[in-house]
């Protein structure tokens, strides 16, 4: 499942078992042997902005996907690549469900 629902709003993955992220303890990524399952990628606030890119060519309003993308931002605005899913080691301090995780912030193609 891609889409994940967080308090800050609905994200989604990139594919499933994307291993792009953090470790499944939330220590940082770092390069590793492929197909490992070391570390997991998290959900993308870029792909709320998407989905509501699909709802305006739609003809719906957007404005729920937006506020999840700015909802994930930190102090200064900036949108990080990916936020923690509700997965472990989601619930530990500092570690708060569509909060930005260790990636890149700011995301700076966003």
């Amino acid at each position: 499942m891609l889409k994940v629902s967080t308090p800050n709003g609905d994200f989604w993955r990139r594919f499933a078992y994307d291993g792009y992220g953090e470790t499944r303890r939330g220590a940082k990524w770092k390069p590793g042997d492929p197909d490992t399952f070391k570390t997991r990628g998290r959900a993308w606030p870029i792909f709320a902005g998407e989905r509501g890119e699909y709802e305006l060519s739609a003809g719906r309003p957007a404005t729920q996907h937006l506020a999840s993308m700015a909802a994930a931002a930190n102090d200064g605005g900036m949108i990080a690549e990916q936020v923690w899913d509700g997965k472990a080691p989601t619930g530990r301090p500092g570690v708060t469900a569509g909060e930005g995780t260790f990636s890149a912030t700011p995301l700076a193609w966003s």
